[in-house]
């Protein structure tokens, strides 16, 4: 599912998401009912998250905890 646009209220609980998921748009609403969202710095008009990230972020969890880690390039075989 590819992500077009998120938008934040002004209020820091409730957030919508506009994706695309190859056959049709698909706008998600969530509203927590304690806490509040975490939202990353925009960088370049953007929001720059990895899929983790963002499943915390609508989760209402703390996804600046988590950090991607370094994947190797495979050896050359034989």
């Amino acid at each position: 599912m590819k992500w077009e646009k998120s938008s934040a209220y002004k209020r820091s609980d409730r957030v919508k998401l506009l994706a695309w998921d190859g056959s049709g748009m698909v706008l998600v609403t969530k509203w927590l009912h304690e806490g509040h969202f975490t939202w990353p710095p925009i960088r370049d008009g953007a929001v720059h998250l990895s899929a983790t990230q963002l499943a915390m972020l609508v989760d209402g969890l703390e996804w600046t905890r988590v950090s991607p880690k370094p994947v190797k390039q495979p050896a050359v075989v034989g």
